[in-house]
């Protein structure tokens, strides 16, 4: 059979510490990928809100341009315009505001999040204690 046999270890609150430190900064690593993998998750998922509601844009103009009566286009009347900063003078065009669509947001999971952070205060309360 094999035989048992044991490692002295100099200073073990020592080596005690230094590991719980290191998993407590690789817990904290794990927490920063986290955010950047929500964040990246987020992107993509405006991203597609956006093309969502350009596709969208771009089916409605046509209706409105199937809609509208066939007539020659006249050049838009420019209003000079005074910039109060600058003191430069723009032309302006008349501008329209469009009304925003309400896009309901999903509430982030944070389940694994919650985990890492709960890990990390376990390895600072183990950290006091060795201290």
């Amino acid at each position: 059979m094999t035989e048992d046999f044991f490692v002295g270890v100099r200073n073990p609150k020592d080596v005690r510490r230094e590991l719980v430190t290191s998993s407590r900064s690789l817990v904290e690593a794990l927490i920063k990928y986290e955010k950047y993998k929500g964040l990246r998750e987020q992107k993509l998922q405006t991203l597609e809100e956006l093309k969502s509601t350009m596709d969208e844009l771009v089916v409605l103009n046509r209706k409105l341009r199937g809609r509208l009566p066939k007539v020659k286009r006249k050049k838009m009347e420019s209003i000079p315009h005074e910039c109060p900063e600058t003191g430069s003078k723009k032309k302006i065009g008349k501008k329209t505001t469009a009304k925003k669509k309400e896009v309901k947001k999903k509430p982030p999971v944070k389940s694994r999040l919650d985990k890492l952070r709960e890990k990390i205060e376990e390895y600072e309360s183990k950290i006091s204690t060795l201290q």
